[in-house]
């Protein structure tokens, strides 16, 4: 909440700096408004429920370091695909 917070009030800042008045107002409100929201949600959130068991802990930090390393080999052969694409015809001689 706090770096939400404080994000929002730079960006007003530089906003402001650069002669914008309108959209550090703007920005000032919108980001006040978010944070009161934010805040008001947080305090009806239910409380904590118990924490999983041991196993279930397991299980998950395997899935997610699985699927997690899927999404890398795929993005890193994408990446590696990608860059031996020719050159645009603009550059040829």
């Amino acid at each position: 909440m706090v770096a939400l917070g404080v994000v929002g009030f730079g960006v007003a800042l530089i906003f402001a700096y650069y002669s914008a008045p309108d959209l550090a107002i703007t920005q000032l409100l919108v980001e006040t408004l978010t944070v009161v929201l934010f805040m008001f949600v947080v305090l009806r959130l239910p409380p904590l429920k118990a924490i999983s068991g041991r196993l279930t802990r397991v299980r998950d930090a395997l899935m997610t370091t699985a699927l997690g390393g899927l999404i890398t080999i795929y993005y890193s052969r994408l990446l590696i695909s990608s860059s031996t694409m020719p050159s645009p015809i603009s550059w040829r001689r």
